[in-house]
């Protein structure tokens, strides 16, 4: 699959990888910042963003597709940032092609198998009757009966799009909804714990722990 990609800046590349529910423009200001001394590459993975969308999205596929997205630009020397699921995709192309991948940071995520479940995010956003969204303030106050969290509802309605005279769901294939443990699928069955998990991503490599800087990464500082 080819994906819709941004582009900022020069340099040793860097290529962003979001997480469920988001895009690559969810990383644009820090790509901006970035963009003073790296080539970053903002994708947006299957089912998000402008990208083609599939009925089903494994890890494998989608770090198939960066690799993908790597060759097409002709990337050398390439480092990789991902972000709670982007961080799975990013951990599973650097496990298929480890030479072409040097660098690797891992957000808010680990190599292990998790019990989230996001189907009731998806299924409110489904819920929504589009036809009768007049504005997106509408659209949050439907939202706010099942989502709480105002910054969570103002990022899951990013994925609605204005086509006139309403909305349409644009940004995330919602047709196939998350299902527990299956969308996106588990990580691949190794590394199943997370220090052997690290081990097995960065045999001969040095790692280093980044201290906590809360879920919402896109949204804060570049330091």
């Amino acid at each position: 699959m080819r994906l819709h990609y941004r582009e900022f800046g020069q340099g040793r590349p860097l290529i962003i990888l979001h997480g469920l529910f988001g895009s690559g423009r969810n990383w644009q200001s820090l790509a901006r910042a970035l963009a003073a001394n790296y080539r970053v590459i903002t994708p947006d993975l299957c089912n998000h963003g402008q990208s083609p969308h599939a009925d089903t999205m494994p890890y494998q596929a989608m770090a198939a597709d960066i690799i993908t997205l790597a060759r097409q630009l002709r990337l050398k020397d390439t480092q990789l940032l991902g972000h709670s699921m982007g961080g799975k995709v990013a951990m599973t192309a650097m496990l298929t092609e480890p030479d072409r991948f040097k660098a690797c940071v891992i957000a808010d995520i680990a190599p292990v198998n998790y019990a989230h479940d996001f189907s009731a995010l998806a299924e409110a956003m489904h819920r929504l009757p589009l036809a009768g969204l007049k504005d997106r303030n509408m659209a949050e106050a439907r939202l706010a009966a099942t989502i709480g969290d105002p910054a969570l509802r103002s990022f899951i309605l990013q994925n609605l799009v204005r086509a006139e005279p309403f909305y349409r769901r644009g940004r995330i294939q919602l047709r196939h909804r998350p299902r527990p443990g299956r969308d996106p699928p588990p990580f691949p069955e190794r590394p199943d714990q997370n220090d052997r998990g690290r081990r097995a991503l960065a045999p001969r490599r040095p790692t280093r722990r980044i201290p906590a800087r809360g879920q919402r990464l896109s949204l804060g500082s570049s330091e």
